[in-house]
């Protein structure tokens, strides 16, 4: 500078200008299905990063991690800040796609099944998916159809859990499931006639249950023709010999009137069955 003396001073000052950072970056995973973690890492050592996404998630740090559970196409705009304070950004349109899930969704034509009869349709109300995988819970290997005609064991009562996996073009799964009851059947049989005559056969009266009945819950009142109780037994082991009231001797042959009460073993159900047993001498 000059002053007013015409007196002459220099003095030099050097001016660097710092390239812009330019970002860079790599993620764990391009595209995925609900939920899918993936970490973002900016390669830079000695700038600090910004990594902001287009759905206005806003993360900082040098390597982050986010979970994405909403399906969508997601850009992200890294940005570098050197310790001079200079930035530099980098967007990156479609770094992730999230894929839609699939919906898994069925109907059993029948929840609850007879042990006489265990077979339910099963109809598919599925959207998005490509293939299907059904686990009725009693077989190693799940099938593959759309939807079907299922038969569960019949040698006995269960619970089972029947689970459908819908499954998209892109891999991605969804599950959901269902409960069916096979329930015992109801099988017994009340002969229509006896012989107490002291052979090895026929000597007693009395219901012969299979399957499907409380034996607590049980009783047996047996009846002459004018309405007299002449047995009662509360023991499905125990039937009527032929007495007229016990000790009494043989009633006379002839026609007999039985009533029983009994319960289901699975829905509670009480059950009253009157019918007429001949009595043959």
């Amino acid at each position: 500078g000059i002053n007013q003396f015409g007196c002459v001073d220099k003095d030099t000052l050097i001016v660097t200008i710092e390239a812009l950072p330019i970002p860079g970056f790599f993620q764990t995973a391009f595209s995925g299905c609900n939920p899918t973690p993936v970490t973002f890492t900016d390669p830079s050592i000695t700038n600090q990063c910004l990594f902001v996404f287009s759905d206005g998630v806003v993360l900082p740090g040098n390597s982050v991690t986010r979970t994405f559970t909403e399906a969508g196409i997601y850009d992200v705009t890294i940005t570098e800040i050197s310790p001079n304070g200079c930035s530099g950004s980098t967007i990156v349109a479609g770094a992730f796609i999230l894929n839609p899930d699939p919906v898994a969704s069925f109907e059993a034509r029948a929840k609850t099944l007879s042990m006489l009869n265990p077979t339910t349709f099963f109809q598919n109300n599925s959207s998005g998916a490509v293939r299907y995988e059904w686990d009725f819970g009693d077989t190693l290997n799940p099938l593959m159809d759309f939807e079907l005609d299922y038969t569960f064991p019949a040698e006995e009562a269960g619970v089972y859990n029947v689970t459908l996996t819908a499954i998209s073009q892109f891999g991605c799964e969804n599950k959901t499931t269902q409960t069916i009851i096979v329930e015992e059947s109801l099988l017994y049989y009340i002969p229509n006639s006896f012989t107490p005559n002291g052979d090895e056969f026929n000597n007693n009266f009395k219901p012969i249950f299979f399957s499907g009945f409380d034996p607590q819950i049980y009783n047996l009142k047996i009846y002459d023709r004018w309405g007299h109780l002449v047995f009662e037994s509360n023991d499905t082991n125990y039937g009527w010999d032929g007495d007229y009231v016990a000790g009494t001797g043989l009633a006379k042959a002839g026609v007999y009137t039985y009533k029983i009460e009994f319960s289901t073993s699975t829905k509670d159900e009480k059950k009253l069955v009157v019918g007429y047993v001949n009595m043959i001498r």
